[in-house]
């Protein structure tokens, strides 16, 4: 793998781009044949939630993995984007369901579509068959001039957004338990987190951890929509932190309520969490 410069030998498939990164030990999640000449040319890894996604790039391009210009970053798993609905642009490719609004028919078609429009800063895609499409078996992917992810209320829908070479915008999303949808973003120095939970009752999300044995630092919400940061112990409430979360926003729709919570991403003690600053998985309960 390389970061900057272009490869001294050629992948010349999608197939061999996606072996390549299995020999290395790379998680593929997903893959797409893409053709955008402002990216390198050939095989592109892009690191996403819960490992790697493999795009081979057919364009004939100069471009250099260290040359300006925007990667799709994805999917971001149960989670959509509300806002800045792209219009349906002939040069976009659109697939025309909708007539005030652009959409493609795959993944795979969007990544493309949307790689290639400057206007297209992300899309989202229904994993389910659309109800009422033309084709009932294919899928639906939405374009959106937004990179404003939500999590999804049903459907677990999956979005991907465009993230500039030369940012430290991240994100990470994840939906637990059928209980709770979480959401980060930081763009390296401070980060936004959005937590949906039952309202009424406390929720939480335990950070860098798999199991309550690994006592992590975890955010908990109450049923009011206050929230407490905590050192957890094994299957207990743990300890107490000093605060570093600060509320935005604090609603209620239906049996749901959802907190936007803002902190630094540098820890505030040894028993805080680190938001990582370099792409990768996070793990959380």
């Amino acid at each position: 793998i390389i970061i900057p410069g272009t490869c001294p030998k050629a992948v010349d498939s999608l197939d061999d781009c996606k072996a390549a990164a299995a020999d290395m030990g790379a998680t593929v999640v997903s893959s797409a044949s893409i053709s955008n000449a402002s990216l390198a040319s050939g095989c592109i890894l892009q690191p996403t939630d819960g490992g790697y996604s493999v795009a081979f790039n057919t364009a004939s391009s100069s471009a250099t993995c260290d040359s300006e210009g925007s990667t799709l970053v994805g999917p971001f798993n149960n989670s959509v984007i509300n806002e800045g609905v792209l219009p349906p642009d002939p040069s976009y490719g659109c697939t025309g369901e909708f007539p005030d609004q652009c959409t493609w028919d795959s993944p795979q078609q969007a990544l493309e579509e949307c790689g290639k429009a400057d206007a297209c800063r992300a899309f989202f895609c229904s994993t389910q068959p659309y109800v009422g499409k033309k084709d009932p078996d294919k899928l639906l992917c939405f374009g959106r001039a937004s990179t404003n992810t939500e999590p999804s209320t049903g459907g677990s829908p999956q979005s991907w957004v465009k993230q500039d070479p030369n940012s430290r915008d991240m994100a990470a999303s994840a939906y637990l338990g059928n209980l709770v949808n979480f959401s980060l973003t930081h763009n390296g120095t401070s980060a936004n987190i959005t937590m949906t939970g039952p309202d009424g009752v406390w929720y939480g999300v335990g950070f860098d951890a798999t199991r309550m044995s690994d006592l992590p630092y975890a955010i908990i919400v109450d049923g009011s929509g206050n929230a407490q940061e905590r050192k957890l112990a094994n299957h207990g409430p743990g300890d107490v932190l000093s605060p570093s979360v600060t509320v935005v926003s604090n609603t209620v729709t239906g049996s749901e309520r959802t907190v936007i919570l803002s902190r630094p991403v540098a820890a505030l003690t040894a028993d805080h969490y680190a938001i990582p600053t370099s792409p990768g998985g996070i793990n959380v309960i």
